[in-house]
């Protein structure tokens, strides 16, 4: 890898900060596009430049175009997307004819991005999670019972999600959460151990993959401290996953513990991270 080029596709984010400071140390010279004029990654000494380009969640089609007049350039072995462009990047390969970007089919995507499709599909895998179930009506809200979470099925940052203790909260939860594009879930909570595990497909074939743990908690939940695991169970976990999606470029899982073996209820949730597909909560 010494000596290549690659972009990333935002510089914002502490994941394209980490991302930057890996690839650097093995030498890769890497270079970021942003809306953002003076993005985290921009203060790094492992930053070789920075490129401007409209922001993507305002300006999808004028960002695409940013980003393949630089890959047009033949100065990027490969195109890197470290957030949410991911999902971009595939939704608008057409608009991408120069990039050269791993990331799976967009009709993949669809299936973890909404948490209701996601449960439907550990189901469909006999993967383990916490009962759930979609609401519909609001006597759905109680057919697991309280203490329970209400969660809409496509949400980020926990914005989308609300832990409730009885029918009233549960119904208030319900009422601000939904909307017709946006249905509905409850699901149970799971006890155990905050584990994640990384995965790298090559269209649907596993390529390599690493489990670890979590030590402290940082800013939002996330991890502050890591230790790396045996865990083969996860891994075959993600391993049916990826295959079952065709999935192609990074996906990881998040999942919950106990006594070092996946708890049989353990929860999930899905999103797309850099190299990797999350399952939690």
């Amino acid at each position: 890898m010494h000596g290549e080029r690659v972009l990333l596709s935002e510089g914002s984010s502490l994941t394209a900060r980490e991302t930057l400071t890996v690839l650097g140390r093995r030498g890769v010279q890497v270079e970021i596009v942003s809306a953002s004029s003076a993005p985290i990654a921009q203060f790094s000494r492992w930053c070789r430049r920075l490129h401007h380009a409209p922001a993507p969640a305002t300006d999808p089609v004028g960002y695409l175009a940013g980003v393949d007049a630089l890959m047009a350039t033949g100065r990027f072995t490969a195109l890197i997307p470290t957030h949410e462009q991911a999902w971009l990047f595939s939704a608008g390969r057409r608009l991408l004819p120069h990039a050269r970007v791993a990331v799976a089919d967009i009709g993949a995507f669809g299936q973890l991005e909404s948490k209701v499709r996601f449960a439907r599909l550990l189901d469909h895998l006999a993967l383990p999670q916490p009962a759930w179930a979609e609401v519909q009506q609001e006597s759905d809200l109680d057919r697991l019972g309280f203490p329970v979470w209400v969660k809409a099925a496509f949400s980020t940052a926990g914005r989308g999600v609300r832990h409730v203790h009885n029918h009233h909260e549960a119904v208030s939860a319900w009422h601000a959460l939904r909307s017709p594009d946006n249905p509905v879930m409850v699901q149970q909570s799971a006890p155990g151990r905050y584990r994640q595990v990384q995965a790298i497909f090559d269209h649907g074939r596993l390529v390599a993959a690493a489990v670890s743990e979590q030590l402290a908690t940082g800013v939002g939940g996330s991890a502050a401290a890591r230790l790396s695991v045996g865990d083969p169970m996860a891994v075959d976990a993600i391993r049916r996953v990826g295959e079952h999606l065709d999935w192609h470029g990074g996906i990881d899982l998040d999942f919950f513990s106990s006594q070092g073996q996946p708890d049989s209820s353990n929860a999930i949730r899905a999103r797309w991270s850099p190299a990797t597909l999350q399952l939690r909560e």
